[in-house]
């Protein structure tokens, strides 16, 4: 009978370090190439399996190879560019049907018959190819995967390959929409609200994908490594006979398991704190605090009411991501040793501030970032673009005492 497809990693710590990467790129802003070719590398290294990615163009009709580190050349030219049919390929027939598409004999498969020679010259055995799609159920490409052997992948590896697909469509997804608001800017460029609206729309589409990412690294990968964490004090319990030296690793690897957790939920709560949809800006600002403090050694002094109403979710989360902003820039740049945030309301005025007292911001410096130097979703200029959207405005006072980033929102800013 045919071999079947195994993962062959002894180290599940180090598939799951792979995933754990793919996310840092993509939550930064890596180019696509190198986020898909970091996501094919960590499949690659742990499994008998060579993958790839191979997105559609805008019309759906052609599919072209974005990643695949580990293709044989003869493969890579054969399937660089290609017609998007469903009588062409694991891919073409994936996406035509909408789910995955195994071929356990590609030698034997109509699918490969316009590849049959490149296909033996690669050594290709089996495939198959899982299709992902757009929030709006656009089709956007595939992952495939190749084996030498023939026959079907077990079901654990099938999981693998399932992540994978999910962080590939995230990442195409973030690619795809970043190049369509920059394209809509160019058309839009003379229309100062129209570039409102796209500003809007970016401010969104970064949160959104935030809280996506924050909830792969908190329901897959922490909890993975929690489940690593007690297999191996099971390991450690069970009373086997090992060596001290062995023993002493164990626990080292447990202690790797817990600090690797600590990481990603940390990664995971500053992406977007779970506090801040579930309790409110206070407790995020609260939380947000502390943690900074500890990170950074910067005391942070907190005026805030003992207690306030909920706002609007896109007022919340505008004014954490401003406190998030000021004191990175606070520690990247003031060189200053405390700082402060302060919440009041008057009237229907709630008023935000972030003070340090640290060296300041040159009068050039100042002069640019208050005419609006920048661009939009960044730094500065980004807080006063989520700004502007929730009808508030942003005030920045800089000298040689410190600096001081005041956000003001009317309270009557309904959520839209």
């Amino acid at each position: 009978m045919p071999s079947q497809p195994t993962v062959e990693s002894s180290d599940p710590g180090m598939l799951l370090g792979g995933e754990r990467r793919v996310l840092e790129l993509i939550a930064t802003g890596s180019p696509l190439a190198a986020t898909l070719d970091a996501l094919c590398q960590a499949i690659d290294d742990q499994t008998s399996l060579t993958s790839a990615v191979y997105l559609l163009n805008r019309k759906g009709d052609r599919f072209s190879l974005a990643a695949g580190p580990h293709l044989p050349q003869v493969w890579r030219d054969a399937t660089c560019s290609y017609r998007a049919d469903a009588t062409i390929g694991a891919c073409g027939a994936a996406v035509h049907l909408r789910h995955e598409v195994i071929v356990p004999n590609v030698p034997d498969s109509a699918l490969f018959d316009v590849w049959r020679e490149a296909a033996a010259a690669a050594h290709i055995g089996s495939a198959w190819s899982t299709p992902f799609f757009s929030t709006g159920g656009r089709p956007l490409g595939t992952f495939a995967v190749f084996a030498h052997s023939s026959g079907d992948p077990d079901a654990q590896l099938l999981g693998v390959v399932g992540r994978a697909t999910g962080l590939a469509s995230i990442a195409v997804e973030r690619h795809l929409t970043e190049l369509e608001l920059r394209e809509s800017e160019r058309r839009c460029s003379t229309a100062a609200n129209q570039m409102r609206a796209l500003a809007t729309r970016l401010m969104r589409v970064q949160d959104d994908e935030r809280r996506r990412i924050a909830q792969t690294l908190h329901e897959t990968t922490a909890q993975d490594l929690a489940g690593l964490k007690m297999l191996l004090a099971r390991l450690v319990r069970s009373g086997l006979a090992v060596s001290d030296a062995d023993r002493a690793l164990l626990l080292e690897s447990i202690d790797l398991a817990e600090r690797s957790m600590s990481g990603v939920r940390t990664l995971s709560y500053l992406l977007h704190p779970p506090f801040l949809d579930e309790n409110g800006l206070l407790s995020a600002l609260r939380w947000y605090a502390k943690g900074f403090a500890d990170r950074s050694g910067i005391a942070v002094d907190l005026d805030l009411p003992a207690a306030f109403r909920r706002l609007p979710q896109e007022v919340e989360t505008g004014l954490f991501r401003v406190v998030q902003e000021a004191l990175i820039n606070t520690h990247r740049h003031a060189q200053s040793a405390t700082a402060s945030i302060r919440l009041t309301a008057a009237g229907d005025l709630l008023t935000l501030e972030i003070e340090d007292r640290g060296r300041g911001m040159s009068p050039e410096v100042l002069s640019s970032v208050t005419m609006g130097g920048g661009a939009p979703g960044v730094g500065i200029a980004g807080m006063r673009e989520r700004l502007e959207q929730l009808g508030g405005r942003l005030n920045i006072e800089s000298s040689d005492r410190g600096t001081t980033i005041r956000a003001t929102v009317p309270l009557h800013t309904r959520e839209s």
